[in-house]
């Protein structure tokens, strides 16, 4: 039976035999709303997660210490209603509804920036002590360099989606780094080496996976596929991207990944999976991926696979169901820690909203 299992993964790319379970502690819940979007600090030990209102239409962002379970919620100063909360529907006059997207910085573990509605009736990007990027277009998403000096963000200024650099160490202007005509650049993310920068770009010919130098120059296309493409991650050491991509039918999602050099075609590594918004992660050896598979019938398990031709991908189990993001963060010591937003523990019938919770990475 064991075999047969492993020999159907491989031929259909269904989830093989569950992994050992590694029990996963409730951490944090918010009455009346969705715990999303956990975000790891660089050291294992910072946790970020946001809190989905969808009733009163409002995003909340918290950060706090994993290991107390103390979180504290992030307030901007109060302002007008940004570009996000008008897509939830609220009126002109509505106070600020959005605080999300936020990004550890990776050289100094207790910095962040996150994108928020601001007092001048926009969106803006924020730090701790208030906008570090203040401009009456919309500017958000930000991703921060690895050494820590530079952010990334995606800007409407020009009336596209534009990508900006901000040099923090120097409080410079931000430095235009994309001119494509008649579309738009999103979801920045760092290579390793802070050499360049990849990212999704959004035009009348489709979407498609490009890089650029971060000291600017012209765009190279990564991957193109006929769906919507989202949530790029780059490998740890630099040499692969994966990524989520739409079905043209309309029916789910699938997973690949890519090499960083656009040298191959894009390779299909799981389908029908769950679409986060942070993306797949990557574990520190950059062969293997943790992910939420889109399966009804199993409560929507997390899954691994690793980025080997013909792989089967494995249900690793923590005793909780109804996944909506799992998200890894690696302590300087190694330690592999699993942030999960889940609807509840297996058997329990408390499944309203996602909580979050966590757990130790136990292969």
């Amino acid at each position: 039976m064991v075999v047969h299992s492993l020999v159907l993964a491989f031929l259909t790319g269904s989830p093989a035999l569950a992994a050992p379970v590694s029990q996963a502690t409730e951490i944090a819940s918010r009455a009346g709303a969705n715990v999303e979007r956990p975000m790891w600090s660089s050291d294992g030990v910072q946790l970020a997660y946001e809190a989905n209102f969808h009733d009163r239409m409002r995003i909340e962002l918290f950060v706090g210490n994993a290991n107390t379970g103390a979180f504290r919620r992030l307030q901007p100063m109060p302002g007008s209603t940004s570009d996000i909360a008008f897509g939830f529907g609220a009126g002109a006059n509505a106070p600020g509804r959005a605080a999300h997207e936020l990004a550890w910085n990776p050289a100094f573990p207790e910095q962040y920036v996150y994108s928020a509605d601001s007092s001048s009736g926009n969106y803006d990007i924020y730090g701790q002590s208030g906008p570090i990027v203040s401009h009456p277009a919309t500017d958000g998403d930000g991703a921060w360099a690895p050494d820590g000096a530079s952010l990334v963000f995606s800007s409407s200024r020009t009336g596209e989606g534009d990508l900006y650099i901000l040099n923090l160490a120097r409080t410079s202007s931000p430095r235009r780094l994309t001119r494509v005509a008649g579309a738009s650049e999103l979801q920045a993310a760092w290579s390793p080496n802070g050499e360049w920068i990849a990212f999704i770009g959004r035009g009348a010919s489709g979407e498609q996976l490009h890089r650029i130098p971060a000291a600017g120059g012209s765009p190279r296309v990564v991957a193109t596929l006929p769906g919507t493409l989202t949530s790029p991650r780059i490998s740890p050491d630099g040499s692969s991207i994966a990524f989520y991509a739409s079905r043209p039918n309309g029916e789910g999602a699938d997973l690949y990944t890519v090499q960083s050099d656009g040298r191959r075609p894009p390779i299909r590594v799981a389908e029908d999976v769950v679409v986060e918004p942070s993306g797949p992660s990557w574990f520190p050896n950059s062969t293997r991926l943790l992910f939420i598979c889109n399966r009804d019938e199993a409560f929507d398990p997390i899954c691994s696979v690793t980025t080997a031709p013909l792989s089967p991908v494995k249900t690793q189990g923590f005793g909780t169901q109804g996944h909506g993001d799992v998200e890894l963060g690696v302590t300087p010591a190694g330690r592999v820690r699993v942030a999960i937003t889940a609807r509840g523990k297996m058997g329990s019938d408390n499944k309203a909203f996602r909580k979050l919770y966590i757990a130790d990475w136990k292969d």
